[in-house]
């Protein structure tokens, strides 16, 4: 399955050179590398896909403060981990790094 996911945005020729795929737990599984190359830039567009709540949530608090005003972030298991009560703990975790987020930024 992730081998389909990549074919399927190596397809986009045009956008090569604007996409960059990184395999691993984040953060630590990335590479120096890669690490370097991301932590720069800001983003428009962000795709997650690990599989692993805490992997989302610690790739979601790398990737919020690096967003551009009206960037898309999708992740993809958002709604798959439940707590006791039922309710999506990525979704709660995601709720509490976003309400952070903002406030750090209104803060400046």
């Amino acid at each position: 399955m992730l081998e389909k996911k990549i074919k399927n945005i190596e397809n986009f020729d045009k956008n090569k050179k604007k996409l960059k795929m990184i395999l691993g737990h984040f953060p630590s599984k990335i590479s120096d590398e890669d690490l370097q190359i991301i932590k720069n830039k800001k983003y428009s567009f962000c795709y997650m896909d690990f599989d692993l709540k805490i992997s989302t949530l610690n790739a979601l608090q790398f990737i919020l403060p690096r967003l551009l005003e009206g960037a898309i972030v999708i992740i993809d298991d958002y709604n798959y981990f439940f707590d006791s009560k039922g309710r999506s703990r990525c979704y709660l975790g995601a709720e509490r790094l976003i309400a952070k987020n903002r406030q750090d930024k209104e803060s400046k």
